[in-house]
């Protein structure tokens, strides 16, 4: 999706994954084309037409930008980076860095995701694939619960 490293990161959490209009019409769309219930479950949906939730293709696009920025020989880029990152140190909730430490915290390596970021370290996207498929298997594993309750 288009500059989806910028605007996504609002929506990178985990328990806000499927409150994004893009992703509730995504899933809209998959629910009429399967001809199944609009209340049906996200997860199988998803698990049905071997897709991940939007979600976890932003997360990886907010990762590469971070990456490349971090590489960049630019000082205007750096000082940008710089500058958000102390903004988040005073406490603004909007910032980009905020939003990408509120989306690592749930991760396995969370701390090690938030640590690389205020470093300007490079992160490992290899490792942040991981979290991610736990998180989608610790959907499907609630989604699993639910099913078992109907």
């Amino acid at each position: 999706m288009y500059a989806s490293q910028i605007w996504s990161t609002h929506f990178l959490k985990h328990d806000n994954g499927f409150s994004n209009p893009l992703q509730a019409a995504h899933m809209a769309f998959f629910k009429r084309i399967l001809g199944i219930k609009s209340t049906s479950a996200n997860w199988c949906v998803l698990r049905e037409c071997a897709q991940e939730p939007l979600q976890f293709y932003w997360f990886r696009s907010a990762i590469k930008f971070w990456n490349r920025m971090v590489d960049s020989y630019s000082n205007t880029l750096r000082g940008v980076m710089k500058a958000d990152i102390a903004l988040e140190n005073s406490g603004a909730s909007n910032c980009w860095t905020r939003q990408m430490k509120d989306a690592f915290g749930k991760l396995q390596n969370g701390t090690v995701y938030i640590s690389d970021l205020f470093q300007c370290r490079k992160l490992i996207i290899s490792n942040l694939r991981i979290d991610l498929r736990f998180i989608r298997q610790f959907g499907e594993r609630h989604m699993v619960k639910i099913l078992a309750l109907v």
